[in-house]
Parts: structure tokens; sequence; C-alpha cells
């Protein structure tokens, strides 16, 4: 049975928007699991996280089909190297790096040119984006997700598509035709580069203090200190929010308010409007 009351670290420290400190995480990614965190990829549009957009040619897609199958298509096409209809052994790890991500991401290690997001690097960031986002979803607190919360999610990632295919033709959509020409889907491209690249470089920005476009490892320990920081103040701005009853714990009912909430944030209801916290 779900506890009555859950003390304030659970919900947060599984699912707050930033995980405080580094984890490492072994466990492959599911091809499930991977289309979930396919269809939360266009970062750029609502939060700071995401792949690189530069090389990648979802824009396209985005307008064109808003279903998880296009998704899972997209996602076996992409890692399915033999083509058996499966993702498994080196393809899944290689998906899972992918979608699992690097903490530094966007920055680099010691170069400020940096490298793609997810690929070689420290499985950490995607996989804690992984367990918040079915922390929303686990209901009943089982620690999975069972059919009806699974399909509950994808619902709610269905909707996501929809809402973002909205925003990319109120913003991209200059001859209000309902569609996207070429012309348009390579402007919406471009702005997710340029959105990206700002990002970068204001990371970059704060974390190389010396401004030598390098990130030392004294820098990359303060850029970590901050993120902690940071993290801490988002909690703190959760507890605020929805501990109602004002004593440091959040029982089921503030939690349910708090999941819901972040539904709201799944589902591309405040897509480019930033961060919850």
């Amino acid at each position: 049975m779900y506890r009555r009351v859950m003390k304030l670290v659970a919900p947060i420290a599984l699912f707050g928007l930033a995980a405080c400190g580094v984890e490492t995480i072994e466990t492959d990614m599911t091809l499930d699991d991977a289309v979930y965190m396919s269809a939360l990829e266009e970062e750029d549009l609502g939060t700071e996280e995401g792949e690189d957009p530069a090389d990648s040619e979802e824009v396209s897609e985005e307008v064109d089909a808003c279903s998880l199958e296009a998704i899972r298509e997209r996602v076996m096409n992409r890692f399915d190297r033999n083509q058996d209809g499966q993702v498994d052994g080196d393809e899944q790890s290689e998906m899972s790096n992918h979608f699992g991500g690097d903490e530094n991401s966007g920055v680099g290690h010691g170069h400020a040119h940096g490298r793609r997001h997810g690929h070689h690097g420290l499985r950490g960031h995607g996989h804690k984006k992984l367990k918040r986002l079915k922390f929303i979803y686990d209901v009943d607190g089982s620690g999975d997700l069972s059919d009806e919360e699974r399909a509950v999610l994808e619902g709610d990632l269905v909707a996501r598509c929809e809402n973002k295919r909205a925003y990319l033709l109120e913003n991209f959509d200059a001859d209000g035709s309902g569609d996207l020409s070429d012309e348009e889907k390579e402007a919406a491209r471009d702005a997710r580069r340029a959105a990206h690249e700002e990002r970068r470089a204001q990371r970059l920005a704060e974390i190389d203090t010396d401004g030598d476009g390098e990130v030392s490892s004294e820098e990359r320990a303060a850029a970590r200190e901050g993120r902690e920081s940071r993290c801490e103040a988002r909690r703190a701005a959760m507890l605020e929010q929805f501990d109602a009853d004002g004593d440091g714990e959040l029982n089921e009912e503030e939690t349910n308010a708090l999941r819901e909430y972040l539904r709201e944030w799944v589902r591309g209801e405040h897509i480019g409007e930033g961060r919850p916290f």
C-alpha cells in the first residue's frame, strides 16, 4: 500500500528537475525507455538539457508524426545496426549511452568545444531523468510502471508531441499554411542550433572562470558545487510550493499535486517557458 506520508527527500531526489551530486548507473535502458527519452529530447523548447540539435533531423519528424510508434521506428532505425528487429548487446549499450547522457555535456572535458551529448561519457543525467519521469507515473509506489501507469505516460508523451507541433507551427509557419515547408523546417533547425550554442556558451562562461577556453579539474569541481547549490534551491522552492501543511514532508495529497504539476511539463503545456524551477 502507498505510504500516507513521504519524506520530502524521496520525490525531490528522484525527479526534482535536477539531481544533486554524481551517480553512476550501469543498467542499460530498454527500448521502451529509449522511446520515452527520445520523446523528451527537444529540450531546447523548454529546458536546459538535451542533445546537440545541429546534427538532428527531428524537426522534420516532429511535424510529420505524433506517435510513439513513429518514435520507436526512429530509434530502431538508429540503433538496430544489424537490422534483426532487436536492439541488444552493443546496440543496447550504444543506445543507453546516447540517451543516458553525460552530466557535463555541452561544455566538454578539458576543451571548450566538447563532444556530442550522450556518447563516451558517464551514464548519469539521462538515467536520472528517466528515474524522475517514472516516479511521476508510479502512483502506486511499486517501483515500476504497471500497464495502466505506462499507458498514462505514453498518452502524455503523445500530447507533448502535439503541443510541440503546435509550438513549431506557431513560431515557424511563416506562410500560415498549417504545415512547415522545407525552408521553414530549416529555420526551426537554425533557431534550435542557435539556442543550443547560446546555452553552451553561457555554461562555458560560467564554468571557465579564467577564460582560457578550457575547463580545468578545479573549475569542474566548482561547477559541480554550483549545480548542487542550485539543486538545493529548487528543492526548497518545491517544498515551499507543495508542502501545503508546512510540516517539511510531502504527504500523499501533496505528492500527487507535485506529480500532476510535473505531468503538465511532460505534456509540453509549458513549452518555451524555461524550467519549472
